[in-house]
């Protein structure tokens, strides 16, 4: 709860949950959809694409952590330039 005490909480209280649920449902299934793909039986570690998927998931979710804390309006300023 820490860091939950350091955000505001209007990006809390505004923040698009059922997206996020979606989001994670969708990669869910992606990612049993991957496991079921490359399943090498009960004695065999995670295959490579199951490694990069999560990886891909892990930077996928901090992408959209870090779009969901940046104020877009503080960017109005560098709209010209970007």
């Amino acid at each position: 709860m820490a860091l939950i005490a350091g955000l505001d909480r209007r990006i809390i209280y505004h923040f698009d949950w059922t997206l996020l649920a979606i989001v994670l449902g969708v990669l869910g299934i992606g990612m049993l959809s991957v496991l079921s793909a490359s399943y090498g039986g009960p004695h065999s570690s995670f295959h490579p694409l199951v490694v990069r998927q999560l990886m891909w998931i892990a930077a996928g979710l901090a992408v959209m952590l870090v779009a969901a804390l940046i104020d877009y309006r503080a960017l109005s300023t560098y709209a010209y330039l970007l």
